[in-house]
């Protein structure tokens, strides 16, 4: 299962990439990924500081990627 990952502001700075397209066999959530790759290793301890999108849609850590999902991770942002 083929996987495309997009990293955005500082979640890219930690991961040293902006995209990463990755394999990861059977389905699994978004939180087993990061817990479970070693090329998350720069994001463990931060998952509580991101937010997910999975196609385009907000989505949690437990939603489980499919095959061709495009998943994003995008640090929380504040403004004034």
């Amino acid at each position: 299962m083929s996987v495309k990952f997009r990293f955005f502001s500082r979640c890219a700075e930690w991961m040293g990439v902006r995209d990463l397209v990755m394999e990861i066999g059977a389905p699994r959530s978004i939180l087993a990924v990061i817990e479970g790759e070693a090329r998350f290793l720069p994001m463990r301890g931060k998952q509580l500081e991101i937010r997910v999108a999975v196609n385009r849609e907000w989505a949690s850590l437990s939603t489980e990627v499919m095959d061709g999902d495009e998943v994003a991770l995008v640090p929380p942002t504040s403004g004034g």
